[in-house]
């Protein structure tokens, strides 16, 4: 297929051959993420070095009218990079990965779109400084970028809210190859655009000072009414400025840490994180200590869970945790060891592990925001789901676990999936070393495939009609978190993508 593209037009665009890949293997890897299968194979992969190749790279296929879908970490589990036609061309930012330096009164960091927010956090930790919120779980892996475009969260969001709410200015590729920058009310229309407005470059983002201290707090609830009363008090604004993190887990998920996720706690590298993590002998000490009373039984036995991380000061921080003690305790919380919380936050960015189930299974997520009042209706879908669908869940051997998390005045509620089933060549390429090994054999499982990719779609429409909003849309949901941001988008499409080139299918546009 690749035969009538410009190969040689592209290759001088960034900078020679050894950036462009046309060979079947890499190109057949490329049009598959975590979700599966993608319709078309891109018919060549660009890998510029600078952001001069990139805005190049895109004059080219503008010229020759190829689709462009961009890659980053390559962790889209929505279809985000699959190319529609098999002309398109796929740009990897990977080597677009710059940090510019800072110092320890910087307010703003500048970063080329494809570092990775592990990166960014190390480049700005040793300055005493912090982006609001400052990554995804997988930011080993996962690029700035990619994360502004499709607007992701976790760490810092309980407070600061979706990782877009930070971008002060972005540089951004149009569809004729030249490089606009972006600032003030636009941002919004860029912010979870999918791509569809043009290539992210660079991008400015406000930092913060690193806090100064942590506490810790994991509490056990009988159902997820308590939890989700905490949480709810919290998206209204209770603790706000002081808590970082909120997250809940039920039983399933409890599961799966226990099987997997937990049996990492005996490794000697995860203790002296938690010990290096906590500063004082004194400190690490303690933290060890609750590390070893939470055996894995325990946790399996566990309903619900609640974990939260807070920020600041004493005072200050002394007196939100009492709060918040104050808080859960009202709503039926128990406290438990705050293994989990104080784990992740020892060493944020670790090889990504999720990509398969704690037996190796197949693992397709999902999610959906929600104003605060509205969580209960979420989980109420969830459950009536696992009812309706129980019988053949069990028959192919599916698991759905859900998790809750705090994101500023939103509450998202993300339903997994997991079942056995063989590897597809895009895991064979990105599990770890160790998961292939061992679960590199399994066996397909063509039924639990196709329920767990139904459940999903059952869901993502059934929380739409319950007022949910998505991000990370990729090329999955088409309903995005900002109506307003939306009718942006289709007024800025065609003046920077006339051809509609950038990432045809998401977010609506062709």
């Amino acid at each position: 297929m690749t035969g009538h593209l410009p190969i040689h037009a592209l290759s001088d665009a960034v900078g020679g051959s050894g950036r462009i890949a046309t060979d079947e293997a890499r190109r057949a890897l490329a049009a598959q993420d975590i979700s599966g299968q993608g319709p078309e194979r891109p018919g060549v992969i660009a890998r510029p070095a600078t952001i001069g190749d990139l805005q190049s790279v895109v004059r080219v296929a503008a010229d020759h009218q190829m689709p462009i879908v961009v890659r980053g970490g390559g962790l889209s589990y929505t279809g985000g990079y699959w190319a529609l036609r098999p002309d398109t061309l796929m740009i990897d930012m990977r080597d677009l990965n710059a940090v510019e330096p800072v110092t320890a009164a910087s307010s703003v960091v500048t970063v080329e779109a494809g570092a990775t927010w592990a990166q960014v956090y190390e480049a700005l930790k040793p300055h005493g400084l912090r982006l609001p919120v400052f990554g995804p779980l997988s930011g080993s892996r996962a690029t700035v970028g990619g994360g502004v475009a499709q607007n992701v969260a976790f760490y810092g969001s309980a407070t600061h809210g979706l990782a877009g709410d930070h971008v002060l200015a972005m540089d951004v590729v149009a569809g004729n190859g030249d490089l606009i920058t972006v600032n003030g009310p636009e941002i919004a229309a860029y912010v979870g655009d999918a791509g569809i407005l043009g290539i992210k470059a660079r991008i400015d983002m406000r930092v913060i000072a690193f806090p100064s201290q942590q506490h810790y707090v994991s509490l056990a609830f009988d159902d997820e009414r308590g939890l989700l009363a905490v949480q709810r008090a919290i998206a209204k604004g209770a603790l706000r400025g002081t808590i970082a993190e909120a997250y809940g887990f039920d039983r399933v998920t409890h599961h799966n840490l226990a099987a997997t996720g937990f049996s990492v706690l005996e490794a000697a590298g995860i203790a002296g994180d938690v010990a290096r993590g906590a500063g004082s002998l004194v400190s690490a000490a303690r933290s060890l200590t609750k590390m070893a009373v939470a055996p894995r039984a325990q946790l399996t036995r566990i309903a619900w869970s609640l974990h939260c991380v807070l920020e600041g000061d004493d005072p200050a921080l002394s007196d939100a945790a009492a709060q918040l003690d104050e808080l859960c305790r009202s709503n039926g919380g128990r406290p438990i060891p705050d293994t989990i919380p104080r784990v992740a936050r020892a060493k944020p960015f670790r090889p990504v592990r999720a990509m398969l189930g704690p037996d190796g299974e197949r693992w397709l997520p999902m999610h959906a925001l929600f104003p605060p009042d509205g969580v209960d209706e979420a989980l109420t879908i969830v459950a009536a789901a696992r009812t309706q669908h129980r019988q053949a869940m069990q028959a192919c051997d599916l698991r759905m676990s859900c998790m809750t998390a705090v994101i500023g005045d939103r509450i998202i509620v993300e339903p997994q999936f997991f079942w056995p089933d063989s590897l597809t060549e895009f895991l064979r390429a990105n599990v770890l070393p160790q998961q292939l090994a061992a679960h590199g054999e399994a066996q397909s499982n063509p039924r639990g495939r196709e329920l767990a990719h139904t459940l999903r779609r059952d869901l993502t429409q059934k929380f739409g009609a319950a007022g949910g909003r998505f991000i990370q849309l990729g090329k999955f949901y088409k309903t995005p978190l900002s109506e307003s941001a939306q009718s942006s988008r289709q007024a800025i499409k065609p003046a920077n993508d006339p051809d509609g080139l950038f990432n045809p299918g998401a977010l609506e546009f062709n």
